[in-house]
This record gives C-alpha cells, structure tokens and sequence, in this order.
C-alpha cells in the first residue's frame, strides 16, 4: 500500500481513502474488506457522511449500520478530508 493509508496500517479498523464522489482509492486490510459494503449505495449512510465532511471542510462522524442476511453490525464512521478531493475514512466496529 502507498501513500497517506500506509501510515495508519497501525489502526485497529477498517481504513478507507477515498475521492470525493466515495470512489475508493486504497485501503488497509480491514477497509479493503469493508469497502464495498461501505461504498455500495450512492445514497447510503457514508456516502451522504463523505459528502457532508467535504461541504463542511472538516471531519464529520456518525454511526453506520450494515445488515446482511444473518447479522446486523455497527460502526463508528469518521471522515476526514485529507485536502479538496481526497478523504480518509476510519471506522471502528462497535457491534
């Protein structure tokens, strides 16, 4: 992995950059894993999250539901514009 994601391999979730329209650019582990479910829906909650942090020029968090068949899980989203067209999501499962 390069550039700014490869300095966080150290947190302990999932770790997402990603452009401005919720394009994903790189990932660690852990957010290669979640990004599609994360990014699947052009109106879901972290695309809307993605949206908001980048017309407040600053970071934004809530929690994101993700349901499949057998499970429900939670995490604690927060993105951080990295500069106009890029940002870093880092999620936090709190199921």
């Amino acid at each position: 992995m390069a550039g700014l994601a490869a300095t966080f391999e150290t947190w302990p979730g999932p770790l997402i950059e990603v452009l401005r329209d919720g394009t994903l650019l790189q990932a660690n582990r852990l957010g290669e894993e979640l990004a599609p479910t994360l990014l699947a829906s052009d109106d879901g909650a972290l695309r809307g999250l993605i949206t908001i942090a980048f017309e407040a020029g600053g970071s934004v968090s809530d929690r994101v539901e993700i349901a499949n068949e057998d499970t429900t899980s939670w995490y604690e989203c927060v993105v951080l514009p990295i500069d106009a067209e890029r940002a870093l999501v880092l999620a936090r499962d709190e199921t």
